[in-house]
């Protein structure tokens, strides 16, 4: 078995705030304690890094995604850096529309995590949910009991977040597109992937006949299959379809799409997602100057760029003109290409980095994974102040 692995490095240097509509909780500092993701649909929202102070709240109502009624989801967070096993993640949605954020809306919670984890909450929308627009509230609360979790109020360490949540009024026809289960971030994905889709029947009539299609990159790979399947009214089914092309190194974004005839609902109809696809080096030594107008990296969430000076004062690249480069008040990730390591016994990695930072608080992390960055584990960390 080949032995890949892949590097991350992640930069936190230094997100917007508004008025509230509902209940207005208050955070008085962030310290690592913060939301770094939040992923539940078409929502995507990761490597955000703290609110820009108090009350340090985030307003997200922008982002919206579709949830049905009946059908089950998973909500995927992410905390900040805070090293010990203190933060707590909640959320709630307002699915009766009373502006408020009961007690059974909470839709889950994660308890006791550790810098920069990540973790899933899986919900079922109630059948009983008021169609139309509402929101979701997600919650990062320092050192707090289970018992003390709370969608309004104030405490001393953490963010809130809001987003938009769209449920659609059931009709006699209504395929949803809800989710794509494969293929995941990784390596070596071809011209021929397989896409595993969920769909939902949130109508009242069961479903004998329906499309699947889908979009890679703005044309680039397209698909689209007609399928003979029965779909109860408020169950799930799971469709294969191939022919997707992932082979291009990056960011490969995905629409996906399904059709019935009479459905009265496109809302639903579409999901957007994304593919991260990881080049492959396997000749060693091997060296990233990034000298190149499209280096074998990639970024996630944040700003880095390539570039030839980080402004005041001039800091120069190391032997040579360009540099990854990330600036004051930003934040995200620098994703490696995957490293083969088969023929190797003790292989070792070495940065080279020039920094100016005068603000504190700022640092690097270097991260690994060996399983194409579906997860990774911290290797080590460089205090970029202290």
């Amino acid at each position: 078995m080949k032995k890949q692995f892949l590097f991350l490095v992640m930069v936190f240097l230094g997100l917007t705030l508004k008025s509230f509509s509902y209940c207005s909780p208050t955070f008085t500092n962030s310290s690592g304690d913060y939301i770094n993701g939040v992923q539940l649909g078409t929502i995507n929202n990761v490597n955000t890094g703290p609110a820009a102070g108090a009350p340090y709240y985030s307003n997200y109502t922008s982002m919206s995604t579709v949830l049905i009624a009946g059908s089950t989801y998973t909500l995927t967070v992410q905390c900040g850096t805070w090293a010990s096993a203190s933060s707590n993640i909640a959320a709630w949605i307002d699915f009766n529309h009373n502006n408020i954020f009961d007690p059974t809306e909470m839709i889950g919670f994660v308890a006791n995590m550790v810098g920069l984890q990540t973790s899933t909450i899986v919900f079922t929308v109630p059948v009983t949910a008021i169609s139309g627009n509402t929101t979701m509230r997600v919650r990062e609360m320092y050192s707090q009991p289970i018992s003390s979790f709370d969608p309004c109020n104030n405490f001393g360490f953490g963010e809130t977040e809001d987003y938009s949540i769209f449920i659609p009024a059931p009709g006699p026809f209504d395929i949803a597109t809800s989710a794509m289960l494969a293929p995941k971030n990784g390596c070596g994905l071809s011209t021929n992937e397989v896409l595993k889709v969920v769909l939902f029947n949130a109508g009242t009539d069961t479903i004998f006949n329906f499309s699947v299609g889908f979009d890679v990159n703005n044309g680039f790979s397209i698909g689209n299959v007609a399928y003979t399947d029965t779909i109860l009214p408020l169950t799930a089914d799971t469709v294969l379809i191939g022919g997707a092309d992932l082979s291009t190194p990056g960011l490969n974004n995905i629409t996906i799409y399904s059709s019935i005839v009479g459905d009265l609902v496109p809302q639903d109809d579409t999901l957007h997602t994304s593919v991260l696809h990881y080049p492959t080096i396997s000749t060693f030594p091997w060296l990233e100057d990034f000298e190149s107008a499209s280096p074998p990296w990639v970024t996630t969430g944040g700003t880095w760029t390539l570039a030839t000076s980080l402004g005041f004062p001039f800091l120069s690249a190391y032997g040579g003109l360009q540099m990854a480069a990330v600036t004051n008040s930003g934040t995200g990730q620098l994703i490696g290409p995957c490293f083969d390591f088969t023929t190797l016994t003790n292989p070792t990695l070495k940065f080279y980095f020039n920094q100016y930072t005068p603000f504190g608080a700022n640092y690097i992390l270097v991260m690994g994974s060996v399983d194409g960055g579906q997860t990774f584990v911290q290797l080590d960390s460089v205090d970029l102040y202290n």
